[in-house]
C-alpha cells in the first residue's frame, strides 16, 4: 500500500483529467484521492502497531491474552487491513 502510495503522483503528473481542461496532479480530486488513501495506510499501520504491542506485552509477561483481548487484537487486524485492501480484492496467501 505504501508502494501504491509513492507511486500514484508520478502516474497521473501530466496526464489530462479527460474531458476536463485540468492536468492530472494539479486536479483536486486527485489530492483528496491521495490524502484519503495516505490516511488509511497510516491508521491501519497504527492499529497493526498497537496490536503488536497488546500481543507483545502479554508474551513479555508469559501471560495468556484474555479472550476478549485476543478477539479484539484480531479483529483490529483484519478491519485494518481489509480497509485498505479494495473491496473483492481480497485474497488469502
Amino acid at each position: 500500500a505504501r508502494a501504491a502510495l509513492a507511486a500514484f503522483p508520478d502516474a497521473i503528473r501530466g496526464k489530462q483529467v479527460q474531458y476536463t481542461a485540468h492536468v492530472g496532479h494539479e486536479w483536486i480530486p486527485n489530492q483528496v484521492a491521495l490524502g484519503q488513501g495516505a490516511s488509511l495506510v497510516h491508521a491501519a499501520e497504527l492499529v497493526l502497531y498497537r496490536v503488536a504491542d497488546d500481543i507483545d506485552d502479554h508474551a513479555s509477561r508469559n501471560a495468556r491474552m484474555p479472550d476478549n483481548a485476543r478477539m479484539v487484537a484480531a479483529a483490529s487486524a483484519l478491519n485494518s487491513a481489509a480497509s485498505i485492501v479494495p473491496s473483492g480484492r481480497w485474497k488469502s496467501a
